[in-house]
């Protein structure tokens, strides 16, 4: 699979969770994933074994060569990825009466999935445990790792011109994790001041949809993001990972680096520095 070694490698999961979300089908998020297949860099998949037969055929008519296929269902889950092992827990909280009570009050984002499907918050919630599995199990042999949301490039214009994603001249520091910023983060940088609070208020800081970091940083970053998840929990909320992604900024500040550009730019455009750039 590894073409070039001082290309970040690509790592992402399909799971099918179209059966929880009543606006999504599985032939949407193959269309999502077809235009991450045009990236030359290697690619890891964690595919769901139900999406099987239709996700081989996209990958053999895009004639992508370079990435590896790492079937996943349930028991692979429950087993391999930490992240998964909060299901429990999130369903608990999910059927709380003091979850949905204080849902309602959260601004536009009471019928959202991570307020109502626990599995969509366990995907986000294992992004950094299948950048570990890759590491740990000496999958891929490249310095430097990427998440991508493939649904946030699923347009081909969010796709470089060249079709390669290097973010290396931006994201200098090989002892933080990097992610981007949403444009309004400028209006609404500031310290949180509780859990509660920023299940009520958090909007449009992070953008979950991408990390990058060096090898050497993931397991610490693992073990300090399941960490947080589980004071969150101690609070009774679940959430989507960004919140996460922020507490943490705020206790480890040389942790994440956050970059706000002049207006928002896809993960995969993301390959120079350019005027305009804020790093939190």
């Amino acid at each position: 699979m590894e073409n070039n070694l001082n290309l970040p490698c690509i790592i992402t999961a399909y799971l099918d969770i179209s059966k929880y979300l009543s606006n999504k089908t599985p032939a949407l998020y193959l269309d999502y994933f077809s235009s991450l297949l045009e990236i030359k860099n290697d690619i890891v998949l964690f595919y769901d074994e139900e999406v099987e037969s239709p996700l081989k055929n996209l990958i053999d008519s895009k004639n992508k060569k370079n990435i590896l296929l790492i079937k996943i269902n349930r028991k692979f889950l429950e087993e391999n990825i930490h992240g998964w092992k909060h299901l429990e827990i999130s369903n608990k909280i999910l059927n709380s009466e003091y979850f949905n009570h204080l849902k309602i009050r959260r601004p536009c984002r009471g019928t959202t999935p991570e307020v109502n499907c626990v599995e969509y918050n366990l995907i986000n919630y294992c992004k950094i445990d299948f950048i570990n599995y890759v590491i740990n199990n000496n999958l891929s042999n490249h310095n430097y790792y990427a998440w991508i949301d493939f649904g946030g490039v699923r347009q081909k214009e969010f796709l470089p011109e060249d079709l390669v994603y290097n973010p290396t001249e931006c994201f200098i520091d090989n002892n933080a994790l990097h992610m981007l910023a949403y444009p309004e983060i400028l209006s609404r940088w500031k310290m949180p001041t509780d859990w509660s609070h920023e299940f009520l208020y958090f909007w449009k800081k992070i953008a979950g949809s991408s990390l990058f970091s060096h090898r050497k940083n993931f397991k610490s970053i693992q073990e300090k993001f399941h960490k947080e998840c589980e004071i969150m929990f101690g609070h009774n909320l679940i959430d989507h990972d960004e919140p996460v992604w922020l507490m943490l900024k705020f206790r480890f500040p040389e942790l994440i680096k956050i970059y706000k550009f002049e207006s928002y730019i896809p993960p995969l455009k993301v390959n120079k520095p350019s005027d305009g750039l804020i790093i939190f």
